[in-house]
């Protein structure tokens, strides 16, 4: 496994200022994505290059993502992510809605775009089926789930090379993904008590990293 995505889906963009961040005056959203962030990315001294995010805003059809082997000046306090984030929401305000368009940069390792259909993006660019495992983190859907223990005990961070989530404080929002299982096989999550975003990077992290620990020992490639 050599890189493990995050698309996190969220209803409405959340409009600040920098006014905002230097009087902390931080919206509770910008907050809650700044702790994600900081769980994707923020090592003690480092960052782990093999993450990335990307943030999906419905109303604006805005894309924003973050590429850990690229980034630069994303420190692990929320001054810095929020204003991070709020460069590139402005940069999201001139792209034009074309999905030819390619990224737009807005600092190292940030990148926009415009994308009015987000299943088409996550067909091409996060579900090569020969190359990635997708996962949908949910805990509502009728379909057949993966409990969190099973998944910790499975071999989905030993096989593919890349791993792609897809999570959404809404729950229904997900469920239309499901259309991607004519293109690709997906793999339901059910997290159970672990409702917050961060909280769910923080431990899909965690797993990832005692698996790599047990892959080195045992000298498995």
């Amino acid at each position: 496994m050599d890189l493990v995505n995050f698309l996190l889906i969220y209803d409405k963009t959340i409009v600040y200022e920098k006014n905002d961040i230097d009087k902390g005056k931080t919206p509770p959203l910008i907050y809650e994505i700044c702790s994600c962030l900081r769980e994707a990315f923020c090592l003690s001294y480092a960052i782990r290059k093999n993450n990335n995010i990307y943030l999906y805003f419905k109303d604006t059809s805005g894309l924003i993502k973050f590429q850990g082997n690229k980034l630069k000046y994303l420190g692990p306090d929320e001054r810095s992510q929020a204003l991070l984030l709020l460069k590139a929401q402005n940069k999201i305000k001139v792209a034009k809605l074309q999905e030819s368009n390619g990224w737009i940069k807005s600092t190292p390792g940030i990148y926009v775009k415009k994308c009015k259909n987000i299943l088409s993006f996550v067909q091409s660019e996060m579900c090569d089926p020969n190359e990635v495992k997708l996962f949908i983190i949910h805990n509502q859907l009728a379909s057949t789930l993966i409990e969190l223990q099973n998944f910790k005990n499975n071999n989905f961070f030993y096989t593919p090379k890349t791993l792609s989530f897809i999570m959404s404080k809404n729950d229904l929002n997900l469920e239309v993904f499901l259309e991607l299982t004519n293109y690709h096989e997906i793999n339901v999550i059910r997290f159970g008590s672990v409702k917050k975003l961060n909280d769910q990077i923080l431990l899909l992290n965690f797993i990832k990293d005692r698996i790599s620990e047990v892959r080195v020992k045992n000298n498995i490639t």
